[in-house]
Protein backbone atom coordinates (compact mmCIF):
# COMPACT_ATOMS: atom_id res chain seq x y z
CA UNK A 1 0.00 0.00 0.00
CA UNK A 2 1.46 3.19 -0.85
CA UNK A 3 1.78 6.27 2.01
CA UNK A 4 -0.01 9.16 0.45
CA UNK A 5 -3.01 8.76 3.05
CA UNK A 6 -6.47 8.83 1.12
CA UNK A 7 -8.80 6.72 -0.59
CA UNK A 8 -12.21 6.86 -2.83
CA UNK A 9 -15.06 5.77 -1.68
CA UNK A 10 -17.13 3.70 -2.37
CA UNK A 11 -14.71 1.09 -2.82
CA UNK A 12 -16.97 -1.07 -5.13
CA UNK A 13 -19.34 1.11 -6.59
CA UNK A 14 -22.65 0.10 -8.18
CA UNK A 15 -25.66 -2.26 -7.02
CA UNK A 16 -22.98 -4.26 -4.07
CA UNK A 17 -24.74 -4.32 -0.80
CA UNK A 18 -24.35 -6.17 2.55
CA UNK A 19 -20.83 -6.49 1.86
CA UNK A 20 -19.06 -9.45 3.70
CA UNK A 21 -14.88 -9.99 3.69
CA UNK A 22 -11.88 -12.54 4.82
CA UNK A 23 -8.80 -13.06 4.55
CA UNK A 24 -6.29 -15.88 3.44
CA UNK A 25 -2.72 -14.96 3.37
CA UNK A 26 -2.43 -11.47 1.44
CA UNK A 27 -5.57 -12.02 -0.30
CA UNK A 28 -8.81 -10.27 0.70
CA UNK A 29 -12.18 -12.06 -0.81
CA UNK A 30 -15.34 -10.26 -0.54
CA UNK A 31 -18.65 -11.15 -1.02
CA UNK A 32 -22.18 -9.04 -1.83
CA UNK A 33 -26.19 -9.53 -1.73
CA UNK A 34 -27.74 -10.18 -5.51
CA UNK A 35 -31.48 -10.83 -4.33
CA UNK A 36 -33.35 -11.84 -7.92
CA UNK A 37 -29.92 -11.26 -9.60
CA UNK A 38 -28.05 -14.89 -10.95
CA UNK A 39 -25.46 -16.10 -10.83
CA UNK A 40 -25.81 -15.53 -7.05
CA UNK A 41 -23.29 -13.29 -4.92
CA UNK A 42 -20.21 -12.35 -6.75
CA UNK A 43 -16.55 -12.98 -5.38
CA UNK A 44 -14.47 -9.88 -5.33
CA UNK A 45 -10.52 -10.17 -5.14
CA UNK A 46 -7.82 -7.77 -3.61
CA UNK A 47 -4.42 -6.89 -2.72
CA UNK A 48 -4.96 -3.73 -1.07
CA UNK A 49 -8.71 -3.33 -0.10
CA UNK A 50 -8.68 -0.74 -2.46
CA UNK A 51 -8.72 -2.55 -6.18
CA UNK A 52 -11.22 -5.10 -6.47
CA UNK A 53 -11.80 -7.74 -8.76
CA UNK A 54 -14.66 -9.87 -10.10
CA UNK A 55 -13.09 -13.60 -10.39
CA UNK A 56 -16.42 -15.60 -9.93
CA UNK A 57 -19.90 -16.24 -8.33
CA UNK A 58 -20.78 -18.47 -4.97
CA UNK A 59 -24.27 -19.75 -6.85
CA UNK A 60 -24.01 -20.78 -10.36
CA UNK A 61 -26.38 -24.20 -10.73
CA UNK A 62 -29.40 -25.05 -10.63
CA UNK A 63 -29.02 -27.64 -7.60
CA UNK A 64 -28.37 -24.72 -5.67
CA UNK A 65 -31.05 -22.21 -6.17
CA UNK A 66 -33.64 -22.44 -8.57
CA UNK A 67 -35.33 -18.76 -8.60
CA UNK A 68 -38.61 -19.26 -10.13
CA UNK A 69 -41.15 -16.71 -9.58
CA UNK A 70 -38.78 -14.61 -6.68
CA UNK A 71 -40.45 -10.55 -6.49
CA UNK A 72 -37.90 -7.74 -6.59
CA UNK A 73 -35.87 -7.12 -3.75
CA UNK A 74 -36.23 -11.24 -2.99
CA UNK A 75 -33.28 -13.42 -3.71
CA UNK A 76 -30.36 -13.63 -1.78
CA UNK A 77 -29.89 -11.89 0.80
CA UNK A 78 -26.93 -10.55 3.56
CA UNK A 79 -24.22 -13.69 2.65
CA UNK A 80 -21.11 -14.11 5.14
CA UNK A 81 -17.88 -15.31 4.00
CA UNK A 82 -15.25 -17.09 5.64
CA UNK A 83 -12.40 -19.24 6.44
CA UNK A 84 -11.76 -22.26 8.38
CA UNK A 85 -9.04 -24.76 8.08
CA UNK A 86 -8.59 -24.04 4.06
CA UNK A 87 -11.95 -24.57 2.96
CA UNK A 88 -14.10 -21.06 2.55
CA UNK A 89 -17.63 -20.71 3.30
CA UNK A 90 -20.69 -18.93 2.33
CA UNK A 91 -23.74 -18.74 4.15
CA UNK A 92 -27.03 -17.14 2.88
CA UNK A 93 -30.49 -17.45 2.32
CA UNK A 94 -32.89 -17.33 -0.76
CA UNK A 95 -36.39 -15.25 0.13
CA UNK A 96 -38.89 -16.34 -3.06
CA UNK A 97 -41.68 -13.97 -1.09
CA UNK A 98 -41.21 -10.66 -0.64
CA UNK A 99 -44.37 -8.44 -0.56
CA UNK A 100 -43.33 -5.19 1.32
CA UNK A 101 -46.61 -3.11 1.83
CA UNK A 102 -45.99 -1.53 5.21
CA UNK A 103 -42.72 -1.91 7.00
CA UNK A 104 -44.66 -0.68 10.45
CA UNK A 105 -47.14 -3.35 11.65
CA UNK A 106 -47.87 -7.09 11.08
CA UNK A 107 -48.05 -8.82 8.83
CA UNK A 108 -45.65 -8.53 6.40
CA UNK A 109 -45.81 -10.13 3.95
CA UNK A 110 -42.83 -12.43 3.76
CA UNK A 111 -41.49 -16.22 3.69
CA UNK A 112 -38.45 -16.39 6.00
CA UNK A 113 -35.97 -19.07 4.27
CA UNK A 114 -34.09 -21.61 5.60
CA UNK A 115 -30.73 -20.24 4.99
CA UNK A 116 -27.66 -22.58 4.32
CA UNK A 117 -24.11 -22.66 3.19
CA UNK A 118 -21.46 -23.93 0.62
CA UNK A 119 -18.21 -24.32 0.76
CA UNK A 120 -15.24 -24.71 -1.35
CA UNK A 121 -11.31 -25.16 -1.02
CA UNK A 122 -10.56 -23.57 -4.77
CA UNK A 123 -12.44 -19.87 -4.49
CA UNK A 124 -10.86 -19.16 -8.22
CA UNK A 125 -13.21 -21.38 -9.56
CA UNK A 126 -16.67 -20.94 -9.49
CA UNK A 127 -17.74 -24.21 -10.29
CA UNK A 128 -16.47 -25.33 -7.08
CA UNK A 129 -18.53 -24.58 -4.52
CA UNK A 130 -20.66 -27.04 -3.11
CA UNK A 131 -24.31 -27.56 -3.25
CA UNK A 132 -26.33 -26.31 -0.23
CA UNK A 133 -25.78 -27.54 3.81
CA UNK A 134 -29.39 -26.31 5.10
CA UNK A 135 -29.86 -24.80 8.69
CA UNK A 136 -32.74 -26.13 10.81
CA UNK A 137 -33.91 -22.48 12.01
CA UNK A 138 -35.49 -20.16 9.30
CA UNK A 139 -33.53 -16.76 9.22
CA UNK A 140 -32.25 -14.03 6.80
CA UNK A 141 -28.57 -12.43 7.03
CA UNK A 142 -27.00 -15.90 8.08
CA UNK A 143 -23.82 -15.64 9.65
CA UNK A 144 -21.18 -18.37 10.44
CA UNK A 145 -18.71 -18.29 13.75
CA UNK A 146 -15.83 -21.00 13.98
CA UNK A 147 -14.67 -21.02 17.63
CA UNK A 148 -11.21 -21.73 19.05
CA UNK A 149 -12.32 -25.34 20.49
CA UNK A 150 -14.18 -26.52 17.00
CA UNK A 151 -17.53 -25.67 17.93
CA UNK A 152 -19.48 -24.01 15.26
CA UNK A 153 -22.61 -21.34 15.53
CA UNK A 154 -25.20 -20.36 13.31
CA UNK A 155 -26.49 -16.44 13.76
CA UNK A 156 -29.65 -15.51 11.80
CA UNK A 157 -32.52 -13.05 11.94
CA UNK A 158 -36.25 -13.37 12.17
CA UNK A 159 -39.34 -12.17 13.17
CA UNK A 160 -40.63 -12.64 17.12
CA UNK A 161 -43.52 -14.74 16.91
CA UNK A 162 -43.16 -16.22 20.76
CA UNK A 163 -45.64 -14.53 23.02
CA UNK A 164 -43.74 -14.84 25.74
CA UNK A 165 -40.73 -13.09 24.50
CA UNK A 166 -40.95 -9.12 25.00
CA UNK A 167 -40.17 -6.79 21.94
CA UNK A 168 -39.68 -3.38 20.93
CA UNK A 169 -41.52 -2.23 17.34
CA UNK A 170 -41.43 -4.84 14.85
CA UNK A 171 -38.99 -7.56 16.99
CA UNK A 172 -37.24 -8.17 13.64
CA UNK A 173 -34.32 -9.76 15.91
CA UNK A 174 -30.73 -12.16 16.18
CA UNK A 175 -30.65 -15.79 16.95
CA UNK A 176 -27.70 -17.53 17.45
CA UNK A 177 -27.71 -21.94 17.72
CA UNK A 178 -24.67 -24.36 17.67
CA UNK A 179 -24.63 -26.17 14.66
CA UNK A 180 -23.61 -30.09 13.58
CA UNK A 181 -21.88 -28.07 10.72
CA UNK A 182 -21.66 -31.38 8.47
CA UNK A 183 -25.93 -31.43 8.41
CA UNK A 184 -26.61 -27.90 9.33
CA UNK A 185 -28.68 -29.60 12.03
CA UNK A 186 -29.44 -27.24 15.97
CA UNK A 187 -27.13 -28.90 18.52
CA UNK A 188 -29.04 -26.86 21.30
CA UNK A 189 -31.46 -24.54 22.17
CA UNK A 190 -32.21 -21.17 20.15
CA UNK A 191 -30.91 -18.53 21.86
CA UNK A 192 -32.02 -14.73 21.04
CA UNK A 193 -28.98 -12.41 21.49
CA UNK A 194 -30.17 -9.31 20.63
CA UNK A 195 -33.60 -7.60 20.50
CA UNK A 196 -33.11 -3.77 19.30
CA UNK A 197 -34.86 -1.55 21.89
CA UNK A 198 -34.94 1.61 20.09
CA UNK A 199 -36.73 2.87 16.42
CA UNK A 200 -38.12 0.27 14.57
CA UNK A 201 -37.28 -2.34 16.67
CA UNK A 202 -34.74 -4.14 14.05
CA UNK A 203 -31.41 -5.95 14.58
CA UNK A 204 -29.49 -7.71 11.63
CA UNK A 205 -27.02 -8.16 9.66
CA UNK A 206 -25.52 -10.61 12.58
CA UNK A 207 -21.39 -10.97 12.94
CA UNK A 208 -19.80 -12.72 15.87
CA UNK A 209 -16.26 -12.66 15.56
CA UNK A 210 -13.03 -13.01 18.49
CA UNK A 211 -10.52 -10.54 19.50
CA UNK A 212 -8.44 -10.26 22.61
CA UNK A 213 -10.30 -12.75 24.69
CA UNK A 214 -13.72 -11.13 23.93
CA UNK A 215 -16.32 -12.40 21.80
CA UNK A 216 -17.75 -9.65 19.73
CA UNK A 217 -21.00 -8.79 18.12
CA UNK A 218 -21.96 -6.82 15.47
CA UNK A 219 -25.46 -5.74 14.00
CA UNK A 220 -27.14 -3.50 11.89
CA UNK A 221 -30.00 -1.76 13.72
CA UNK A 222 -33.14 0.49 12.52
CA UNK A 223 -33.69 -0.43 9.44
CA UNK A 224 -31.83 -0.32 6.01
CA UNK A 225 -33.00 3.54 5.17
CA UNK A 226 -31.98 6.90 7.17
CA UNK A 227 -31.95 5.44 10.11
CA UNK A 228 -29.43 2.43 9.24
CA UNK A 229 -26.72 2.08 11.74
CA UNK A 230 -24.19 -0.28 12.86
CA UNK A 231 -23.77 -1.33 16.95
CA UNK A 232 -21.25 -3.36 18.60
CA UNK A 233 -21.57 -5.97 21.59
CA UNK A 234 -18.93 -7.76 23.52
CA UNK A 235 -18.70 -11.04 26.12
CA UNK A 236 -16.14 -12.44 27.94
CA UNK A 237 -18.48 -15.85 28.45
CA UNK A 238 -19.13 -17.04 24.56
CA UNK A 239 -21.27 -16.26 21.71
CA UNK A 240 -24.60 -16.66 23.35
CA UNK A 241 -23.66 -13.68 25.73
CA UNK A 242 -24.50 -11.82 27.90
CA UNK A 243 -23.26 -8.88 26.01
CA UNK A 244 -21.83 -5.45 27.43
CA UNK A 245 -23.31 -2.83 24.93
CA UNK A 246 -20.51 -0.59 23.93
CA UNK A 247 -20.79 2.84 25.13
CA UNK A 248 -23.56 4.98 23.54
CA UNK A 249 -21.91 8.35 22.46
CA UNK A 250 -18.36 6.98 22.68
CA UNK A 251 -18.40 3.55 20.83
CA UNK A 252 -22.49 3.32 19.56
CA UNK A 253 -23.04 3.35 16.67
CA UNK A 254 -20.17 2.59 15.17
CA UNK A 255 -21.20 3.88 11.84
CA UNK A 256 -24.11 6.37 11.41
CA UNK A 257 -24.39 8.44 8.91
CA UNK A 258 -28.40 9.83 9.28
CA UNK A 259 -28.86 12.61 7.08
CA UNK A 260 -25.31 13.65 5.43
CA UNK A 261 -25.58 15.15 1.99
CA UNK A 262 -23.30 12.76 0.48
CA UNK A 263 -23.71 9.23 1.52
CA UNK A 264 -26.29 7.93 3.72
CA UNK A 265 -27.92 4.52 5.17
CA UNK A 266 -24.33 3.31 6.09
CA UNK A 267 -24.35 -0.22 8.09
CA UNK A 268 -24.51 -4.09 7.65
CA UNK A 269 -20.91 -3.82 8.52
CA UNK A 270 -17.96 -6.31 8.74
CA UNK A 271 -14.40 -6.03 10.19
CA UNK A 272 -11.34 -7.68 8.67
CA UNK A 273 -7.53 -6.94 9.70
CA UNK A 274 -4.90 -6.39 7.50
CA UNK A 275 -1.80 -8.65 7.62
CA UNK A 276 0.14 -5.50 9.70
CA UNK A 277 -2.46 -5.73 11.72
CA UNK A 278 -4.07 -2.80 10.57
CA UNK A 279 -8.34 -2.84 11.32
CA UNK A 280 -10.90 -1.70 9.13
CA UNK A 281 -14.70 -1.76 7.95
CA UNK A 282 -16.62 -2.58 4.99
CA UNK A 283 -20.18 -1.98 4.72
CA UNK A 284 -22.87 -0.82 2.73
CA UNK A 285 -23.79 2.67 1.96
CA UNK A 286 -26.10 4.94 -0.43
CA UNK A 287 -24.75 8.48 -2.34
CA UNK A 288 -28.54 10.67 -2.66
CA UNK A 289 -28.86 12.67 -5.50
CA UNK A 290 -30.57 16.15 -6.24
CA UNK A 291 -29.57 19.46 -5.42
CA UNK A 292 -30.64 18.78 -1.86
CA UNK A 293 -29.87 15.03 -1.50
CA UNK A 294 -33.77 14.67 -1.78
CA UNK A 295 -33.89 11.84 -4.00
CA UNK A 296 -32.68 8.14 -3.40
CA UNK A 297 -29.71 6.98 -5.17
CA UNK A 298 -30.31 4.69 -8.42
CA UNK A 299 -27.57 3.29 -8.13
CA UNK A 300 -28.84 1.22 -5.27
CA UNK A 301 -26.73 -0.16 -1.69
CA UNK A 302 -23.13 0.30 -2.64
CA UNK A 303 -19.65 -1.28 -1.02
CA UNK A 304 -18.00 1.69 1.25
CA UNK A 305 -15.09 1.37 3.53
CA UNK A 306 -13.34 2.74 6.94
CA UNK A 307 -10.39 2.52 8.63
CA UNK A 308 -11.08 1.52 12.36
CA UNK A 309 -9.14 2.06 15.49
CA UNK A 310 -9.39 -0.07 18.59
CA UNK A 311 -9.48 1.82 21.94
CA UNK A 312 -10.72 0.10 25.26
CA UNK A 313 -11.29 -3.18 23.71
CA UNK A 314 -13.80 -1.08 21.56
CA UNK A 315 -13.93 -0.61 17.57
CA UNK A 316 -13.57 3.07 17.03
CA UNK A 317 -14.66 3.33 12.85
CA UNK A 318 -13.39 6.50 11.29
CA UNK A 319 -12.54 7.94 14.49
CA UNK A 320 -16.91 8.10 15.07
CA UNK A 321 -16.65 10.91 12.06
CA UNK A 322 -19.43 10.51 9.29
CA UNK A 323 -18.61 8.25 6.52
CA UNK A 324 -17.08 10.46 2.88
CA UNK A 325 -16.34 10.13 -0.22
CA UNK A 326 -12.58 11.03 0.47
CA UNK A 327 -11.36 8.92 3.28
CA UNK A 328 -8.20 9.80 5.07
CA UNK A 329 -5.94 6.66 6.33
CA UNK A 330 -2.58 5.94 6.37
CA UNK A 331 -0.99 3.68 3.61
CA UNK A 332 -3.82 4.04 1.23
CA UNK A 333 -3.58 5.35 -2.07
CA UNK A 334 -6.11 7.71 -4.70
CA UNK A 335 -7.30 5.44 -7.12
CA UNK A 336 -8.18 6.39 -10.69
CA UNK A 337 -11.52 4.70 -11.66
CA UNK A 338 -12.07 3.17 -15.17
CA UNK A 339 -13.90 5.47 -17.58
CA UNK A 340 -14.83 2.87 -20.12
CA UNK A 341 -16.11 -0.83 -20.19
CA UNK A 342 -16.69 -2.27 -23.47
CA UNK A 343 -17.75 -6.21 -24.61
CA UNK A 344 -17.18 -6.75 -27.78
CA UNK A 345 -18.38 -10.74 -27.48
CA UNK A 346 -15.09 -12.31 -28.61
CA UNK A 347 -14.64 -15.04 -26.14
CA UNK A 348 -16.81 -18.29 -26.27
CA UNK A 349 -17.57 -17.76 -22.28
CA UNK A 350 -19.74 -15.05 -21.04
CA UNK A 351 -17.84 -12.46 -19.39
CA UNK A 352 -17.90 -12.25 -15.84
CA UNK A 353 -20.23 -9.16 -14.47
CA UNK A 354 -23.39 -10.03 -16.86
CA UNK A 355 -26.57 -11.01 -15.03
CA UNK A 356 -29.83 -12.78 -15.50
CA UNK A 357 -33.17 -11.68 -14.19
CA UNK A 358 -34.18 -14.81 -11.56
CA UNK A 359 -32.26 -18.18 -12.60
CA UNK A 360 -32.43 -19.37 -16.60
CA UNK A 361 -34.05 -23.12 -17.27
CA UNK A 362 -31.86 -22.75 -20.29
CA UNK A 363 -28.95 -20.44 -22.27
CA UNK A 364 -31.19 -18.05 -24.55
CA UNK A 365 -28.06 -16.84 -25.93
CA UNK A 366 -24.86 -17.92 -28.14
CA UNK A 367 -21.75 -16.91 -28.39
CA UNK A 368 -20.45 -19.08 -31.18
CA UNK A 369 -23.86 -19.21 -33.63
CA UNK A 370 -22.23 -15.51 -34.83
CA UNK A 371 -18.81 -15.80 -34.22
CA UNK A 372 -17.85 -12.20 -32.61
CA UNK A 373 -21.57 -11.13 -31.73
CA UNK A 374 -23.73 -12.20 -29.49
CA UNK A 375 -26.98 -13.98 -30.38
CA UNK A 376 -29.74 -13.73 -27.75
CA UNK A 377 -33.25 -15.64 -28.99
CA UNK A 378 -36.34 -14.45 -27.00
CA UNK A 379 -37.88 -16.39 -25.04
CA UNK A 380 -41.91 -16.82 -23.99
CA UNK A 381 -41.66 -14.15 -21.24
CA UNK A 382 -41.15 -10.79 -21.81
CA UNK A 383 -38.93 -8.44 -19.30
CA UNK A 384 -42.31 -7.05 -16.87
CA UNK A 385 -42.99 -10.39 -16.62
CA UNK A 386 -42.49 -12.79 -13.45
CA UNK A 387 -39.88 -15.63 -14.61
CA UNK A 388 -36.30 -15.21 -16.49
CA UNK A 389 -36.55 -13.07 -19.61
CA UNK A 390 -34.25 -13.24 -22.13
CA UNK A 391 -31.89 -10.69 -20.57
CA UNK A 392 -28.86 -9.86 -19.56
CA UNK A 393 -27.78 -6.89 -17.29
CA UNK A 394 -24.95 -4.77 -16.14
CA UNK A 395 -24.71 -3.10 -12.64
CA UNK A 396 -24.63 0.68 -13.47
CA UNK A 397 -21.19 2.13 -11.74
CA UNK A 398 -21.84 6.07 -11.84
CA UNK A 399 -24.11 8.13 -12.24
CA UNK A 400 -23.41 10.16 -15.91
CA UNK A 401 -22.29 8.54 -18.74
CA UNK A 402 -23.37 6.56 -22.05
CA UNK A 403 -24.66 3.26 -22.68
CA UNK A 404 -24.83 1.92 -25.94
CA UNK A 405 -25.09 -1.44 -27.94
CA UNK A 406 -25.17 -2.32 -31.61
CA UNK A 407 -27.43 -5.20 -32.85
CA UNK A 408 -29.21 -6.47 -35.96
CA UNK A 409 -32.61 -7.94 -36.44
CA UNK A 410 -35.16 -8.92 -38.10
CA UNK A 411 -38.51 -10.66 -36.82
CA UNK A 412 -40.75 -11.86 -38.70
CA UNK A 413 -43.02 -12.18 -36.55
CA UNK A 414 -45.70 -9.24 -34.94
CA UNK A 415 -44.42 -7.86 -31.47
CA UNK A 416 -41.26 -9.56 -31.41
CA UNK A 417 -38.49 -7.19 -29.69
CA UNK A 418 -34.59 -6.34 -29.38
CA UNK A 419 -33.30 -3.87 -27.30
CA UNK A 420 -31.90 -2.44 -24.44
CA UNK A 421 -33.12 -0.85 -21.28
CA UNK A 422 -32.13 1.13 -17.90
CA UNK A 423 -33.19 -1.78 -15.41
CA UNK A 424 -34.79 -1.37 -11.61
CA UNK A 425 -37.19 -3.95 -11.70
CA UNK A 426 -40.16 -4.97 -13.93
CA UNK A 427 -41.92 -2.23 -11.87
CA UNK A 428 -39.55 0.92 -13.12
CA UNK A 429 -37.44 0.24 -16.10
CA UNK A 430 -37.39 2.69 -19.71
CA UNK A 431 -36.64 0.12 -22.62
CA UNK A 432 -36.43 1.02 -26.11
CA UNK A 433 -35.78 -1.36 -28.68
CA UNK A 434 -36.34 -2.46 -32.51
CA UNK A 435 -40.30 -4.53 -32.72
CA UNK A 436 -42.09 -5.70 -35.67
CA UNK A 437 -45.43 -3.91 -35.38
CA UNK A 438 -48.24 -5.57 -33.93
CA UNK A 439 -50.51 -3.34 -37.03
CA UNK A 440 -50.02 -5.91 -39.33
CA UNK A 441 -50.66 -3.07 -41.96
CA UNK A 442 -47.81 -1.62 -41.02
CA UNK A 443 -44.50 -2.79 -43.31
CA UNK A 444 -41.22 -2.55 -42.15
CA UNK A 445 -40.28 -2.10 -38.46
CA UNK A 446 -40.22 0.21 -35.69
CA UNK A 447 -38.33 1.57 -32.83
CA UNK A 448 -40.36 1.41 -29.53
CA UNK A 449 -39.26 3.13 -26.67
CA UNK A 450 -41.64 1.92 -23.02
CA UNK A 451 -40.83 4.08 -19.85
CA UNK A 452 -42.48 4.31 -16.64
CA UNK A 453 -44.18 7.54 -15.54
CA UNK A 454 -44.52 7.55 -11.61
CA UNK A 455 -47.16 10.63 -11.38
CA UNK A 456 -49.14 8.66 -13.92
CA UNK A 457 -47.69 5.23 -12.29
CA UNK A 458 -47.83 3.69 -15.67
CA UNK A 459 -45.74 2.83 -19.04
CA UNK A 460 -46.03 5.53 -21.41
CA UNK A 461 -44.78 4.16 -24.65
CA UNK A 462 -43.64 6.10 -28.15
CA UNK A 463 -42.96 4.53 -31.01
CA UNK A 464 -40.88 5.93 -34.74
CA UNK A 465 -41.62 4.12 -37.98
CA UNK A 466 -38.23 2.87 -39.67
CA UNK A 467 -37.51 3.43 -43.76
CA UNK A 468 -37.44 -0.63 -45.13
CA UNK A 469 -33.94 0.01 -45.89
CA UNK A 470 -32.78 0.19 -42.57
CA UNK A 471 -29.78 -1.74 -41.37
CA UNK A 472 -27.67 -2.25 -38.45
CA UNK A 473 -28.96 -0.19 -35.21
CA UNK A 474 -27.37 1.51 -32.43
CA UNK A 475 -29.62 2.47 -29.20
CA UNK A 476 -28.27 4.74 -26.33
CA UNK A 477 -28.84 5.07 -23.25
CA UNK A 478 -27.34 8.90 -22.01
CA UNK A 479 -27.41 8.73 -17.91
CA UNK A 480 -27.47 11.67 -15.61
CA UNK A 481 -27.85 12.12 -11.85
CA UNK A 482 -31.21 12.21 -12.34
CA UNK A 483 -32.60 11.10 -15.29
CA UNK A 484 -32.05 9.11 -18.18
CA UNK A 485 -32.86 9.65 -22.13
CA UNK A 486 -33.15 7.13 -24.79
CA UNK A 487 -31.64 7.41 -28.26
CA UNK A 488 -31.34 5.54 -31.75
CA UNK A 489 -29.49 5.79 -34.58
CA UNK A 490 -29.49 3.54 -37.78
CA UNK A 491 -27.89 2.80 -40.70
CA UNK A 492 -29.81 2.25 -43.73
CA UNK A 493 -28.27 0.90 -47.00
CA UNK A 494 -26.90 3.92 -48.42
CA UNK A 495 -24.90 5.32 -45.66
CA UNK A 496 -21.88 4.09 -44.00
CA UNK A 497 -22.10 5.56 -40.47
CA UNK A 498 -25.31 5.37 -38.45
CA UNK A 499 -27.27 8.72 -38.40
CA UNK A 500 -27.51 11.10 -35.45
CA UNK A 501 -28.93 9.63 -32.99
CA UNK A 502 -32.75 10.70 -32.43
CA UNK A 503 -34.23 10.97 -29.09
CA UNK A 504 -37.25 8.72 -28.12
CA UNK A 505 -37.86 8.67 -24.06
CA UNK A 506 -36.88 9.61 -20.84
CA UNK A 507 -37.19 8.89 -17.33
CA UNK A 508 -36.17 10.18 -14.42
CA UNK A 509 -34.30 8.32 -11.32
CA UNK A 510 -36.87 9.24 -9.23
CA UNK A 511 -39.38 6.71 -11.59
CA UNK A 512 -36.95 4.25 -10.52
CA UNK A 513 -36.41 4.33 -6.81
CA UNK A 514 -40.45 5.28 -6.29
CA UNK A 515 -41.91 3.40 -3.61
CA UNK A 516 -45.44 1.64 -4.06
CA UNK A 517 -46.99 -0.78 -1.36
CA UNK A 518 -46.86 -3.87 -3.36
CA UNK A 519 -44.67 -2.56 -6.57
CA UNK A 520 -41.52 -2.09 -5.27
CA UNK A 521 -37.83 -3.26 -5.13
CA UNK A 522 -36.31 -1.46 -2.27
CA UNK A 523 -33.08 -3.34 -1.86
CA UNK A 524 -31.61 -3.19 -5.70
CA UNK A 525 -30.01 -1.33 -7.85
CA UNK A 526 -29.72 -0.41 -11.39
CA UNK A 527 -28.50 -2.10 -14.26
CA UNK A 528 -28.12 -1.22 -18.02
CA UNK A 529 -29.25 -4.50 -20.15
CA UNK A 530 -30.11 -6.28 -23.39
CA UNK A 531 -33.06 -8.23 -24.36
CA UNK A 532 -35.18 -9.91 -26.98
CA UNK A 533 -38.29 -11.31 -26.04
CA UNK A 534 -41.47 -12.87 -28.01
CA UNK A 535 -45.21 -11.84 -27.42
CA UNK A 536 -48.27 -13.75 -26.96
CA UNK A 537 -46.49 -16.66 -24.89
CA UNK A 538 -44.28 -17.36 -27.96
CA UNK A 539 -40.37 -17.02 -28.17
CA UNK A 540 -38.84 -15.74 -31.06
CA UNK A 541 -37.67 -17.45 -34.03
CA UNK A 542 -34.74 -15.38 -34.96
CA UNK A 543 -31.95 -14.28 -32.58
CA UNK A 544 -31.25 -10.60 -32.32
CA UNK A 545 -26.97 -10.38 -32.74
CA UNK A 546 -25.30 -7.70 -30.83
CA UNK A 547 -22.18 -6.63 -31.79
CA UNK A 548 -21.20 -4.82 -28.47
CA UNK A 549 -21.93 -3.40 -25.22
CA UNK A 550 -20.44 0.00 -23.89
CA UNK A 551 -20.25 2.02 -21.30
CA UNK A 552 -18.35 4.99 -21.18
CA UNK A 553 -18.11 7.65 -18.16
CA UNK A 554 -18.84 11.14 -19.35
CA UNK A 555 -18.35 12.72 -15.85
CA UNK A 556 -15.35 12.05 -13.08
CA UNK A 557 -17.95 13.81 -10.63
CA UNK A 558 -19.37 10.72 -9.61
Amino acid sequence: MSSSGAFKNPIIPGFNPDPSICLVNDDYFLVTSTFEYYPGIPVYHSKDLLQWELIGHVITRHSQINMRTTEPSGGLWAPTIRYHEGRFYVSVGCTHRFRPKEWVSFPLDIVIPRGFYVSTTNIWDSSSWSDPTFFDVPGIDQDLFFDDDGKVYFSAVNMITDPRVKKHGLGLAIFTAQIDLATGRCLGPVKWNRLSNFGLGIAEGPHIFKKDGYYYLSTAEGGTDEGHQQWIFRSTTGPFGPWEEGPEGTVNPVIFNGDDPSIRNTGHLDFIETPNGKWFAVFLGVRPQGEKSELLSQLGRETFMSPVEWIDGWPIVNSRKPISLQMQTEGMQLQAQPQVWRDNFQESTLQLGWYHLRTPLKNDYSLTEKPGSLSLYGNAYRINDSECPSMLLQKQTGFSGEWKVKFQFAPTEAGHEAGTAIWWSQFAYASIGLRKPFDEDKAGLEVVSRCYDEVEDKFKELTHQLPLESGDIELFIRAHPTRYELFFSVQTDKQSTPAEPVKLGEISSKALTHRRPGKESPNTGSHFAIYAQGAYDRPCFEPAHFEFAEWRVVSETD
